[in-house]
Formats: structure tokens, sequence, C-alpha cells
């Protein structure tokens, strides 16, 4: 049970729905949207053992499961929605060695997010887009913006101001702990014309975050009169192909890649990047012996590195 989900709206349901789900079960669904569009999730069913939600119960995080805030927890009710402040929604599914019920129905939809700033994580670099209609209404000029490193400049049109900023350029900061990886510049602006107004500078802060198995991208305003807060989430451009020898000159198109036993694989990873310290390691590799299913019956070729 669970996946992963990209479709602009779909549905998700317990194990077995509307029949009882099992026990111990424990299900996670990653709902990812495109860029610069919002996740929202209404629950139409919901039955499972009630009271506190100790035992059986729904999460929604708004992100990625493990560094991602609760939006909440649920057992029972009806119409319960909830909506993600990036692409990205995750949800959990858990039941005990207990008692079972029918379990529950949602159906998700993806909405726009607000136009006025958007930010990507490309694989180099970090596109940045500012409305000009977003900082004039609030006093700043779009001549006036900078990066860390004012030698960077934007490429700016009648409607927006665009940075291009790479990952190891421009004053970009990298810093990195066990889970993420995190790239971060500062787009600074001043008010427009002579005038002494009671507009602070604007601090537009710009994050791409690499977590175990996304682009996280933030970005938000700081020290002004209100806060901005946008978040992306983008997949690894990272590319897996088969080759048929250990010359590694004739990759294999075949999809599915059909093997025979003991037959060697000769298997390539490369990640797409413009940061040169990152390393890439496989981590787990499986076979089935049918394409639609690599739970029931599958064998690991790779397990934990």
């Amino acid at each position: 049970c669970g996946g992963f989900l990209s479709s602009s709206s779909g549905t998700l349901q317990s194990p077995f729905y509307p029949r009882n789900y099992p026990n111990n079960a424990n299900c996670v669904w990653e709902i990812q949207v495109k860029s610069n569009f919002r996740v929202t999730l209404v629950f139409t069913d919901i039955q499972m053992e009630g009271g506190r939600c100790l035992s059986d119960y729904v999460e929604i995080y708004d992100g990625p499961l493990q560094t991602s805030p609760l939006l909440g927890k649920i057992c029972y009710g009806y119409y319960h929605t909830y909506t993600s402040s990036s692409n990205l929604l995750t949800v959990r599914f858990h039941s005990n060695s207990r008692h079972t019920y029918r379990g529950f129905q949602a159906n998700y939809y993806s909405t726009p997010a607000d136009d006025s700033t958007t930010l990507l994580c490309l694989p180099d670099y970090m596109h940045v887009v500012v409305s000009r209609y977003f900082l004039q209404s609030h006093g700043y000029s779009a001549w006036n913006l900078t990066l860390n490193d004012p030698f960077c400049t934007p490429n700016i049109t009648s409607n927006s101001v665009a940075f291009d900023i790479p990952y190891t350029r421009c004053g970009t900061v990298r810093e990195g702990d066990n889970n993420t990886i995190s790239y971060s510049n500062i787009i600074r602006g001043s008010s427009s014309g002579t005038l002494i107004t009671r507009n602070r500078n604007l601090l537009l802060h710009v994050n791409c975050k690499m977590l175990q198995n996304t682009w996280a991208q933030t970005m938000y305003v700081a020290h002004d009169n209100f806060e901005v807060n946008e978040t992306q989430y983008e997949r690894y451009d990272v590319n897996l192909t088969f080759y048929d020898s250990s010359s590694f000159s004739r990759p294999v198109y075949d999809s599915p890649y059909y093997v025979g036993i003991n037959q060697n694989l000769f298997l390539e990873a490369s990640l797409h990047s413009s940061d040169r310290s990152l390393k890439l390691f496989l981590d787990t590799c499986v076979a089935s012996p049918t394409r639609h299913n690599f739970t029931t019956r599958s064998y690991a070729i790779i397990k934990n590195g």
C-alpha cells in the first residue's frame, strides 16, 4: 500500500477499501504536483477505531514525512480538508494488531499558488522570478535588487525580475547535516525613490534543500511588514542505465529488462549537478518476476548498500 502520486488530481484509500483494512498496516503516500501548485486533500469517508486516534489513524504532513510539520491526525468524521504550503503532501495510514474497520477514502486536487514569487531548484542553479507588480505594490524597485554577490545581475523584463543563481557561485552558501544539503542566497532590495519611507530593506531568502530523495525549495521575505513563504519539491536528476557488458558501451533500452538466472548485470547511475562535492550512493536494487508487482515476490540484488 502507499506510493508516489504525481497526477494533478486523484484518489487514495486504505487497503481493501471499502472492506476492512488489515492489521499492522503502515502505508505512506507522497502526493507531488507541478511546481508552484498546492495540494488540497479532502477525506470523503473515514471509519476506524475511534477515541484519541492512538490505535488506527491517518496522519497528514505538509511536505516529506520525516522533516515536515503535521497538519492533522484523524480517525473518524467526514470531509476533513487539508491544503499544503508547497507542491508536496504526505499521507500516512497506520493500524495496530487489534480491530479493523472500513478505513478511509480521500480525493486530492491541485490549485495554482501565488504567482508573486517563483522558485525552481534546477540541477545546476536556482531560478527565481519576482513579479514587478509585487515589488511596486510594496514600494520596491526592480532595479535595486541584488544578490550576495552584486556582480550576478538579474534579467529584468516589463513584468518580472529573474535570477539564475548557481549553487557554487554568486555568494551561494552551502551547508549540510546528516539529512540535508542546503544552498542559500539572499536577494536584497531597497525602496524606490529618494523619499524617506516606513519600508525596511527587502530581504528575500532563497533556499534549495536536498533531502534524501527530493529537492526542497523554500523562499521567504524577512524584515518587512509581512512574510512570504514559498516551498517546492523536485526529484533528483538521476539517470540509471543498464548495459550488456562490463565495457559499458552498449546501453540496454528494453523496458522492462528481462534477465536470466545467474546472468551478470551492469548498471550505471549518474547524478546531474553542478556541485562536484556530491557523492552518489546506490542503496537498493530489487528484481521481480513480474513488472507489475515488486512487493509480493521481490528479490533484493542490493539491499541497504
